[in-house]
């Protein structure tokens, strides 16, 4: 639900919408504040503790504070979420509806991408080319590239019904076209890193000798 919202509040990424969207973060949060509290300690979330004090520190020593501050707010709410999901394991969701919720909704975006991407070729209107998440077509392309990249990881670590795994693949080369077509650069070098690093832990021995054979 927080993924959706995010997304029908275009990214959040006005301080209006991050308002809305943040509010609904922090009911979820407190609906298992007491459980999330239980299991908090100061061993286990060491590196959570030391990324809230750089985060606390680039807001002390920032040369306009009061521009940072909204960024900074929009760390320490991410952290926040973050380990409220690693102290309740039980609110993650279901491995299967991880991949697929966010798989459609990059569907969404690349397909709503394309007509922008037309008018892109032919009147170099690049920077419109963002999908469902203006204004920055970078964030767009990321976004696709991104969950192109944990669709791969899934079907490589075999997280995918026989059936549905031809729909996957198409999924995933449909969304790997969009990204490269996409003005984006950054996000390429980010599709190839994530797509190495998924096929380097599905390569075991016996897969290279057999593709060697």
């Amino acid at each position: 639900l927080l993924l959706w919202g995010g997304l029908l509040l275009q990214g959040a990424k006005t301080p209006g919408a991050f308002f809305i969207w943040s509010t609904f973060v922090l009911l979820f949060i407190a609906v298992r504040a007491g459980v999330i509290l239980e299991n908090l300690s100061l061993q286990g979330y060491w590196k959570e503790f030391l990324f809230a004090c750089c985060l606390g520190m680039s807001q002390i020593f920032s040369l306009d504070p009061s521009v940072t501050f909204y960024y900074t707010t929009q760390g320490f709410l991410l952290l926040l979420l973050w380990v409220s999901l690693k102290a309740d394991p039980r609110r993650m969701p279901d491995p299967q509806d991880l991949v697929f919720h966010p798989t459609v909704m990059a569907l969404l975006c690349a397909c709503v991408s394309l007509p922008q991407l037309r008018q892109g070729f032919m009147h170099g209107l690049y920077y419109k080319v963002y999908g469902l998440l203006p204004t920055n077509p970078i964030f767009n392309a990321a976004w696709i590239a991104c969950v192109a990249t944990l669709l791969a990881a899934g079907l490589l670590d075999n997280h995918f019904f026989r059936r549905r795994r031809t729909m996957a693949w198409t999924a995933v080369i449909f969304l790997i076209l969009i990204s490269l077509a996409l003005p984006a650069r950054s996000s390429v070098l980010a599709l190839a890193v994530g797509l190495l690093y998924a096929g380097y832990r599905a390569l075991t021995v016996r897969r290279v000798m057999t593709a060697l054979l």
